[in-house]
């Protein structure tokens, strides 16, 4: 009985120190006693609770007698002096946060008018000459979760969306002065905007009636006024509108022009950079130009002014003319990074191996802009150099494996414009062209005998 007791001993000290009845504080509140002592007490209060045990002689009664017990002891000791209420709820879950949503939603509608009153004789005119409604709807759902890290320290991360539509409508004035729809009794517009509004806070109690708080949270989030600008509201018929897309055709500025404007594609053949080399540069440039009839002169105008040379292209040559730009521009740019690259190879800086190759270049194109590419060509390929062309393949192929198809498209390519030179003879150039076609492989059809 002695270690059994003793366990309910601890039992009765944990739970009773709350309820504190008469026999137990008899116990408690007087001053430390021996351990002799308090065993003596301590058993002497069990004794009064339990009645002694029974010797069961079966199973059934075993269990039997160990539920009385376990009920005898709950009851008489652990729950003795609380409330029943108590002894028989159910247990409860620890609180470990709290999530919120909700939604917050508005919808406005607004007429606005104006009537032009004659102020000398105060009579109002018998039509507005402004007029336009607009429905405004505004959704705000949110979401929050409120988590509760220990008992004085909680963090809040939430999140809302604000959404916003509106549907315009604006109508012709009676005098077709202010607010003219070419001719239309009105004009519709909606347009929406979305916004998310992250949020965090974070709240540490020190103490009861002190605490830290934080916040962290993107507000209200108004759109600008932009998103709904009535479409074509800034273009009036006769106004002229042009774009610079060197690919796009008119078919991008169809809107201005439903909305009576002119309209142009003036697109310089030139490559900026940044602001400063545009200005100096455009001058001088020559401008592919995609206009209405009517604009065709005004283009040309606009483009003189500007120092530079028109010429005219048709809708449906727009995207060939911006490759061939794209190929004078962006690929001549790749091509010199190829030489770039295998000057580093050979162990030059970025900077040497432009300092290299680049006198080279400029005597290049000074020659094509005097003589033409055709008359400008030169090296193995104008002059038949079959050998000259194997070695090239072959330190391709050893050293910048990635550049050899690059190497043997431009070299075929190069071919024609030798035949068209007539510095290279027929049968040179087949056997070049089929050096190059095997080039990219390890085998050497049209090696040179």
């Amino acid at each position: 009985w002695t270690p059994y007791l003793a366990a309910l001993a601890c039992g009765v000290v944990s739970a009773q120190a709350q309820s504190l009845p008469a026999q137990l504080r008899a116990v408690l509140e007087p001053a430390l006693q021996s351990p002799d002592v308090v065993t003596h007490q301590l058993r002497e209060y069990m004794y009064q609770r339990i009645r002694p045990l029974e010797v069961p002689r079966s199973a059934e009664a075993w269990t039997r007698e160990a539920e009385r017990l376990r009920r005898v002891v709950l009851e008489e000791v652990v729950y003795h002096g609380w409330p029943r209420e108590w002894v028989e709820a159910r247990p409860r879950f620890e609180d470990l946060g709290v999530f919120r949503t909700g939604l917050w939603s508005e919808i406005a509608f607004s007429d606005r008018y104006q009537i032009p009153q004659d102020p000398r004789t105060g009579v109002d005119a018998a039509l507005p000459n402004f007029r336009e409604q607009f429905t405004t709807t505004e959704l705000q759902p949110f979401a929050e979760y409120e988590f509760k890290v220990t008992p004085s320290f909680r963090i809040t991360p939430g999140i809302k969306l604000a959404y916003y539509k509106q549907d315009f409508t604006q109508f012709a004035d009676n005098g077709k002065t202010v607010g003219n729809l070419g001719g239309a009794a009105s004009i519709e517009h909606a347009a929406t905007y979305n916004a998310w509004l992250p949020s965090f806070d974070a709240h540490y109690m020190l103490a009861r009636s002190w605490s830290l708080y934080g916040q962290y949270g993107r507000g209200q989030n108004i759109p600008p006024t932009s998103v709904f600008d009535v479409k074509n509201g800034a273009v009036k018929p006769g106004d002229k509108v042009i774009h610079m897309s060197g690919a796009g055709g008119l078919e991008l500025l169809a809107p201005a022009r439903q909305a009576g404007a002119q309209v142009a594609s003036i697109h310089p053949i030139q490559s900026f950079a940044d602001v400063e080399g545009a200005i100096h540069h455009i001058p001088g440039s020559t401008f592919g130009i995609t206009a209405d009839d009517e604009l065709k002169d005004w283009a040309i105008a606009m483009v003189k002014a500007l120092k530079g040379t028109p010429f005219f292209v048709s809708e449906k040559d727009k995207a060939l003319y911006h490759a061939a730009a794209c190929m004078a521009s962006n690929y001549l740019t790749t091509l010199m990074h190829m030489v770039e690259t295998t000057y580093q190879t050979l162990g030059l800086s970025r900077d040497e191996a432009i300092r290299a190759f680049w006198p080279l270049v400029k005597g290049t194109l000074i020659n094509i802009e005097t003589k033409g590419t055709v008359q400008a060509l030169t090296g193995p390929i104008a002059r038949g150099d079959a050998g000259t062309i194997e070695k090239h393949l072959q330190a391709f192929r050893e050293m910048l494996p990635d550049l050899l198809n690059s190497y043997c498209e431009l070299g075929l390519m190069t071919i024609d414009i030798a035949l068209q030179k007539e510095t290279l003879a027929p049968d040179r150039a087949e056997t070049i062209k089929t050096l190059l076609k095997g080039g990219s492989k390890d085998e050497h059809p049209g090696k040179v005998k």
